[in-house]
This record gives C-alpha cells, sequence and structure tokens, in this order.
C-alpha cells in the first residue's frame, strides 16, 4: 500500500491496459505464476518484497520492463527514474483499462477474476462517473476522507480506496491494519 500504486494504476487504467495486484504474502513462485498466466508485460514491485520479485521476474523474460519502488533492485529500473524519462503531457488516446484480481487459489493455481463494473476500452469519463455512483451510493462526499489500511491487491480495498480517490476523496493509506494506529489515523484525519 504506497502512494505509487495508485498513479500505476490510474496510469494503467488511462492506458487501457488490465492492471494485476498481487498478493505481498505470495513467493516468487507464486508471483512468477501469475506474471505468467496473466501475459504481465510490466512487472512494478515494491523493493520491501525484492525476494519473491527477483524470482519471478527472471522466470518471465516475457516481461519489457521491470521498475521497483521504494529502493534498487537489481535488474529493475528505478520508479523515480521511470517518471523522469516519461513524457511530461499526458496522452492523446486514452481508453479505459482496469484491474484484474487473483483469488487465493484454494482450489489449486490462484485463478485471475477482472470485474464485470469495468470494462476495458471505454472512454475514461466512465471511471469518473463510475466514481461517483459509488460516492453517491455509499454515502462517500468527494471531498472526503477515505482510509486504506487493508491490502490493496484485494478487490474490496481497491473500490473502497480507488473510486473515492477518482471522485476527488482524499485517501490516508497504511501500510496495514494494526488496531491503536487506525484509531490514531480516524482520530487524526477525521476518517
Amino acid at each position: 500500500n504506497r502512494r505509487e500504486y495508485y498513479e500505476v494504476i490510474l496510469a494503467a487504467m488511462h492506458a487501457g491496459a488490465a492492471c494485476v495486484l498481487v498478493n505481498w504474502h505470495w513467493t516468487g513462485d507464486e508471483v512468477a505464476y501469475v506474471l505468467e498466466n496473466s501475459d504481465a508485460t510490466v512487472f512494478v514491485a515494491d523493493a520491501a518484497y525484492a525476494d519473491a520479485a527477483l524470482p519471478a521476474a527472471v522466470a518471465n523474460p516475457q516481461l519489457a520492463g521491470r521498475i521497483a519502488i521504494g529502493a534498487d533492485v537489481d535488474g529493475f529500473e528505478a520508479y523515480e527514474e521511470v517518471l523522469a524519462g516519461s513524457e511530461a503531457a499526458a496522452p492523446d488516446s486514452q481508453v479505459l483499462g482496469g484491474p484484474m484480481f487473483y483469488t487465493s487459489g484454494t482450489t489449486g493455481r490462484p485463478k485471475g477474476v477482472r470485474p464485470g463494473y469495468v470494462a476495458m476500452g471505454l472512454p475514461t469519463s466512465v471511471l469518473e462517473l463510475m466514481a461517483a455512483g459509488f460516492g453517491i451510493s455509499m454515502n462517500v462526499p468527494a471531498d472526503g476522507v477515505t482510509l486504506l489500511d487493508g491490502p490493496l491487491y484485494h478487490s474490496a480495498q481497491w473500490a473502497f480506496s480507488m473510486l473515492p480517490l477518482v471522485a476527488g476523496s482524499t485517501v490516508v493509506i497504511r501500510s496495514r491494519f494494526e488496531p491503536a494506529a487506525t484509531l490514531s489515523a480516524i482520530d487524526r484525519y477525521g476518517v
């Protein structure tokens, strides 16, 4: 759970790409399987999980890009350097992409699941409409504050943080749930 992942997810969604969110509990073998199974072309990994990311990247030579967030990782480009070398202007032709979530694999290998509420290839304005509708139905004001302290790779955590963010809410990001720290964040940010 990091700010940079929202940037990556939103960039993928505006490029018409599927963004596969990976469980940070998985081993290198499990991550390698998901990279291969999803036909991933770019792998963005938090350097804190390099022990799983490195063998997964090595097992997937089809990857056109390997990007590390947070620290240097051998064989990966630094996230900030990739951003610095990118065009400043938004691309002209943007279409909606979306997330792909993988199941826990309780019946074998994890399976990729694309939510039906995010159709690929539509105008990106559809995401804004979805976010506004989500805010109305869940009573989350556009200028409100939401808290993410569960895993962003999970569909519920994605929806309850990404959609309010797109609608204009501030998202307070925590790496994981810790009762005292969560209560402190609620008090501090008025979540």
